[in-house]
């Protein structure tokens, strides 16, 4: 299987995720980790290990502790690092940080899942180290009155 087939659907269900919990009045609760649950789910049905929050090589200069990348997930032989991005509209558009964590992985396929208010990310550009960083996924987006969602994925 490749990556498409598992970030196309994990975006799809990040957008349909937050849309419901918009209904749900539900937005004091948004953040990155509100994301990882509809993540694991889909990765777990596509037959992939999810474990999260994976410790990578770069040290944080506190004693012991490591950067940490949100998901590493596994399928057989191969593997696949993930970063989740929720990008906030007054928020700064650089994730040099994120590719510098995906970057320290071993794995060979590196992802950064950006998602956010669909107005923003369909104008915006990711910059890593001043750097445009080009979409690899087409944007989902669902757009209906107040709730307007969307999230892409980027390959580093």
């Amino acid at each position: 299987m490749s990556s498409v087939a598992l970030l196309n659907p994990i975006c799809r269900g990040l957008v349909g995720y937050v849309s419901y919990m918009a209904a749900c009045s539900e937005s004091e609760v948004y953040s990155e980790y509100l994301l990882y649950e509809p993540i694991s789910r889909i990765a777990k049905s596509k037959c992939y290990r999810v474990p999260h929050e994976m410790p990578i090589g770069i040290k944080t200069g506190k004693r012991g502790d490591r950067k940490r990348v949100d998901f590493q997930f596994a399928k057989d032989d191969r593997t696949v690092a993930l970063e989740v991005k929720w990008w906030d509209p007054e928020g700064s558009r650089d994730v040099t940080h994120d590719v510098t964590k995906l970057k320290a992985t071993k794995s060979k396929d590196r992802f950064l899942i950006i998602f956010g208010p669909g107005e923003t990310l369909a104008k915006c550009k990711a910059k890593s180290d001043r750097t445009l960083l080009l979409w690899g996924g087409k944007l989902v987006r669902w757009k209906s009155g107040k709730t307007d969602y969307a999230a892409r994925w980027i390959k580093v």
